[in-house]
């Protein structure tokens, strides 16, 4: 889960053309990824998420990160690959009860 003071209540008003995933080095030395990312407004509430079985569309970029004063590769992820949290829960429900 990634929390973010961005304001959006769905994929329609995220005001950005990516997302934040990981940090490339973060991402690359966890042993078990997770199956998504879930980025959340701290002002709303809201959650999108960036699915892992995506992750052949994310892409690297190098940015900064302005709370830490640090530049670093990160994946990111376009806008529109997002999904909303309400189709992630449905994918993992679909899931457990595959045969």
């Amino acid at each position: 889960m990634k929390s973010r003071t961005l304001r959006f209540t769905g994929i329609h008003d995220y005001d950005y053309s990516t997302a934040f995933v990981d940090t490339v080095s973060g991402w690359e030395t966890k042993t078990r990824k997770p199956k998504a990312i879930v980025l959340i407004s701290q002002h709303t509430k809201a959650m999108l998420v960036a699915s892992a079985d995506d992750s052949r569309h994310w892409f690297r970029q190098r940015r900064r990160d302005h709370k830490r004063q640090i530049d670093d590769d990160y994946y990111m992820v376009r806008t529109e690959r997002l999904r909303t949290f309400e189709a992630l829960v449905g994918y993992l429900q679909r899931r457990e009860t595959a045969p």
